[in-house]
């Protein structure tokens, strides 16, 4: 993994610290999204840049604690794990995990891309499975008639 240096401001201090590389997440419009912190720190916070106001910070939780209460957010594994619940596109943007154990920072960037399932991808593994059903029942129709004659 690509680890670099960078400055952030955590618990009302400054640090330096390892920053991981960046996270590319597609997901889909209505359904939930995983993030996963890969750190170890005690304290863990989680903060959203939308794209649609990208200078706007949306604080999540703080101290491995929820902060916001809509019900658009849980944190589970002591604030490790961030589920955002029923995926609109407002969601999509850069979300932010800091982490502080002891005097090591660590800041990890995931940035998310919502997309609209299209039916012709729905419809494309649909009839995908229809074939492969269809080649199983013309397979062994075609047994049986070679076992019976």
């Amino acid at each position: 993994m690509n680890n670099f240096k960078e400055i952030f401001v955590f618990l009302g201090f400054q640090y330096i610290c390892t920053a991981h590389a960046d996270v590319s997440q597609i997901v889909y419009i209505g359904e939930d999204a995983f993030l996963e912190c890969n750190m170890s720190g005690a304290k863990i916070a989680w903060n959203f840049y939308s794209n649609e106001d990208p200078t706007n910070e949306i604080e999540i939780s703080y101290m491995s604690r929820l902060v916001d209460n809509s019900g658009k957010y849980a944190i589970a594994d002591e604030g490790r794990i961030l589920t955002i619940a029923n995926v609109t596109a407002g969601d999509a943007g850069r979300y932010m995990c800091d982490s502080l154990q002891g005097d090591r920072p660590e800041r990890q960037r995931f940035n998310v891309t919502v997309q609209r399932r299209t039916t012709s991808n729905t419809l494309s593994v649909f009839l995908l499975n229809v074939m492969a059903t269809t080649l199983r029942v013309v397979h062994a129709t075609a047994l049986h008639y070679i076992i019976t004659q």
